[in-house]
């Protein structure tokens, strides 16, 4: 586009970005909701697991898939995506 920013604000700018792009979270199955809702909340994959009575397997499997659903790379992406999109 001809501007010249620094790394820190194109950092930013695509971070923005790619949240302004992500599928919307009705695309998950309930189970992956779940799962994404109590991971961003802090709970850790072996207690999402205890509480919902699955395998870590299963809640990593889950967590994955939502998250290629969702168009998120990292964990922080994917629990600034629940933040923003009011799943906490």
């Amino acid at each position: 586009n001809g501007h010249f920013y620094s790394p820190s604000i194109r950092a930013v700018l695509d971070s923005a970005t790619a949240a302004a792009t992500a599928a919307p979270a009705t695309e998950l199955t309930l189970r992956e909701l779940d799962v994404v809702r109590l991971y961003a909340q802090g709970f850790q994959l072996t207690e999402i697991a205890n509480k919902l009575g699955r395998s870590v397997s299963t809640i990593s499997s889950q967590k994955t898939v939502a998250m290629r659903k969702l168009s998120v790379q990292t964990n922080t992406d994917l629990i600034r995506y629940a933040y923003e999109n009011g799943l906490i």
